[in-house]
Formats: structure tokens, sequence, C-alpha cells
């Protein structure tokens, strides 16, 4: 009988959570039916992006990591469902917002937010 121990670390509920949120998000942009297969692929690779930058937060900040995956997701659901346009323009201002929350220790997730809102904000 050969016996193993696996460590796997600490495993925090948020990270999980947002990681489920941003996956679903990319499965979301896969059905937007306004967005050809380029910018879908670059929304992807920004969304992934993101994924990787939310993860470096400490774990005091959790909230407004939750809130920047949670608010991705109402933005893509949004274009998917092709709503008008000031519902998209009013999402991706609160998704900006929620990125300044969170420029103070994570510098770069403002500026993958704007990305994102850029090819968003087109379709």
């Amino acid at each position: 009988m050969i016996k193993s121990n696996v460590n796997i670390g600490q495993i925090y509920g948020s990270m999980i959570t947002i990681d489920s949120t941003l996956t679903n998000v990319k499965q979301t942009i896969g059905e937007i039916p306004s967005a050809g297969e380029k910018k879908k692929r670059q929304l992807i690779e920004l969304v992934d992006q993101l994924l990787q930058e939310l993860e470096q937060a400490p774990l005091e900040n959790k909230q407004e990591v939750d809130a920047v995956a949670r608010l991705t997701q109402e933005l893509v659901q949004k274009v998917k469902e092709q709503q008008p346009k000031p519902l998209i323009e009013m999402a991706i201002d609160n998704l900006t917002e929620a990125g300044a929350w969170v420029v103070d220790i994570l510098p770069k997730v403002p500026v993958t937010i704007s990305s994102i809102a850029a090819i968003v904000a087109l379709l």
C-alpha cells in the first residue's frame, strides 16, 4: 500500500468565487452574438488577465475584488443580452468605478477594466 500526503495549501473562498465568476464570464463571452471571434478572444484574454491580477489582492480586500468580478459578469451578461446602450454604459461606469476602489493595491486592474470596456463599448 502506497501512502502519500498532498498539501494543497490554503484555499480562500473568495478566490474560488472569483475564479468561478470569471470562468462564467468567459463562457458568456463565447455567446455574445454581436462579437466576432477576434473580439471574443481578446475579451477572454483580458478576463484571464483580470483574474490573475485579482488573485494578487490581500484577503482584507475580498469585498472589492468580489465586486470587480461580479460587475464584470453583469457587464458581459448585458452585452450578451443586447440590452440598450445606456444600460451597458451604466454597467461600464460601475465596473470602472469598482476598478478605482482597488487601484492602490492592484494598479493594473483599472487598466485591464478599461481595455475590457473599450472592446465592449464597440459591440
